[in-house]
């Protein structure tokens, strides 16, 4: 009998707690700026590093960027200049702490390495320009406490 009691307890309680999810769907369309960069993201280029023991994280991303591209640029097959976009977010659920940051018109931009330095701060080491012209740059950012 106690055995029943507590079974039909523990199944009472599982039907009365199953939260019932409803999937919304929120029309982002007229936000031009959200919009202009999830359509120009390169999906190949997207990179997540974990800095200092998952003190905080890097994710890196690049669009190609229309808007900063000159009227009548032509660079080799290039169409437009790129942007790297950098953001920081520290662990846990605080993007209201987190940084973003835009290094913007560059040609065929390349990550090469992400480095810690002193914490909090980190370098990005890039590469850009034309395949016969290419530069490398370490440029370097501040993470987030």
């Amino acid at each position: 009998m106690r055995r029943n009691i507590l079974l039909f307890t523990t199944i009472f309680l599982m039907l009365s707690c199953n939260a019932q999810q409803e999937v919304k769907i929120k029309d982002l369309s007229k936000n031009s700026d959200l919009n202009y960069i999830f359509a120009r993201i390169e999906c190949n280029s997207i990179n997540i590093k974990k800095m200092y023991s998952g003190s905080f994280f890097v994710k890196t991303f690049i669009i190609s960027d229309s808007k900063i591209t000159p009227e009548n640029f032509s660079e080799g097959t290039e169409e437009f200049l790129e942007s790297i976009f950098v953001s920081i977010i520290p662990d846990g659920d605080y993007y209201t702490n987190s940084k973003l940051f835009k290094i913007e018109g560059l040609i065929s931009p390349e990550i090469i390495e992400f480095k810690e330095l002193q914490y909090p701060k980190f370098g990005l080491r890039i590469e850009y320009g034309n395949y016969n012209n290419r530069r490398i740059e370490f440029i370097e950012f501040e993470g987030v406490n």
